[in-house]
């Protein structure tokens, strides 16, 4: 009689046949999950938070693959950093009563955006130095570290500052 590998869904509680394809695809490309990890430490989150929510990105992305001629490594990152953003998106609604608004246009057009927009361009705007816009983004990102951390336990606490 043949194996199945079974695992349950994170979405739902009904059983789910694991592809032995999809299975290798995850395995070859969990390095992935650490390297684009390491380049999002400036969220707050800890290093090993980042790549296991980088990871259940990296399994979606293995379960929808088609080929088609786009490598799986440039589709898997896409997956792993819509994880990262819906993370982020939580707790910066969370936290959306209570920054102002130069913070909120910050969180929206710079650190959000696809394509973000300059500290010049907002300072301009805002009628302050890009070096104030660059302030104001520095008190903004320990905010929402904090908003981010609150949920970890001790030890997570104390472990964090090793991670980054």
């Amino acid at each position: 009689m043949e194996a199945i590998n079974v695992s349950v869904s994170c979405e739902s509680p009904e059983l789910v046949v694991v592809d032995e394809a999809v299975e290798a695809r995850v395995r070859e490309h969990l390095v992935l999950v650490e390297r684009l990890a390491w380049k999002y430490r400036w969220t707050g989150l800890p290093l090993d938070e980042l790549v296991a929510e980088g990871n259940v990105g990296l399994m979606e992305a293995a379960g929808r693959f088609e080929e088609r001629g786009i490598p799986f490594g440039a589709y898997a990152s896409q997956w792993i950093r819509a994880q990262w953003a819906a993370r982020l998106r939580a707790s910066v609604e969370e936290a959306w009563p209570e920054l102002d608004a130069r913070e909120r246009a910050l969180v929206e057009e710079r650190m959000l955006a696809e394509e973000a927009a300059s500290a010049e361009l907002l300072a301009r705007r805002f009628g302050v130095t890009a070096v104030r816009i660059r302030q104001i983004e520095q008190g903004l990102r320990a905010k929402l570290k904090k908003r981010l951390t609150a949920s970890l336990t001790t030890w997570d606490a104390e472990a964090m500052p090793r991670a980054a």
